[in-house]
């Protein structure tokens, strides 16, 4: 039987295939352990392992770590993958961060796969303000960091520009002078300039801060 865990979680990736294989070790001790990683592949080296009869025994676990992650493992992989499925050994494979491609292949042969991801840390209010505060300041590298953060969480460019045309606006009512008039007016006409550009306007945030 074939059983896939993975995700960008690596330690809990790990951690739950390991208690797997502990189960399994429990109900039957006398079972031996191949670990084969990508870097261990020879020509028929699965194919050996699949076949692999115990002197006392019929209980193999076979663990195939990230052969995913390179074309040459993962076509033997997925070679094997039937052969695997009606195997009586127990083979699991270990992936961290495994193509939808892949994955979507490696479950149509899996008894069960199992995905852990690191959740993404929530975008809040306080994240808003570090961005508009940083490009407010003339925080160049602050302001694109800031950026990068917000657009990896998912936060919609248009919230974000309106973001900074806002703190503009508010600078522009403490003092204004020509170039802070001049900063909101280059916010305020950005998305017209960026569908000229043809660029999106993530991209046209990013380029005006890095001007700055």
């Amino acid at each position: 039987m074939l059983y896939v865990f993975h995700g960008t979680d690596g330690k809990e990736v790990r951690s739950r295939a390991h208690a797997l294989i502990n189960a399994f070790l429990s109900k039957a001790p006398e079972a031996s352990v191949t670990r084969l990683s990508s870097t261990d592949m020879l020509p028929g080296t699965l194919v050996s392992a699949l076949n692999t009869q115990g002197l006392f025994h019929n209980k193999n676990i076979i663990i195939l770590d990230g052969w995913c992650a390179l074309k040459e493992t993962r076509d033997v992989l997925f070679d094997s993958l039937e052969e695997m499925k009606q195997s009586v050994y127990d083979c699991i494979v270990i992936e961290e961060g495994l193509h939808a491609a892949h994955q979507k292949k490696l479950a149509s042969f899996s008894e069960k796969i199992e995905k852990y991801d690191i959740p993404k840390e929530p975008y809040t209010a306080h994240n808003d303000f570090a961005l508009a505060n940083a490009f407010d300041r003339g925080d160049r590298a602050g302001a694109w960091v800031e950026l990068q953060r917000a657009l990896y969480a998912g936060k919609a460019p248009e919230a974000l520009h309106g973001m900074l045309v806002w703190k503009a606006k508010q600078r522009v009512i403490k003092n204004a002078d020509s170039q802070t008039r001049a900063v909101l007016a280059e916010l305020a006409t950005l998305p017209q300039r960026a569908y000229a550009q043809r660029i999106d306007l993530a991209q046209a945030l990013e380029q005006l801060i890095l001007s700055r």
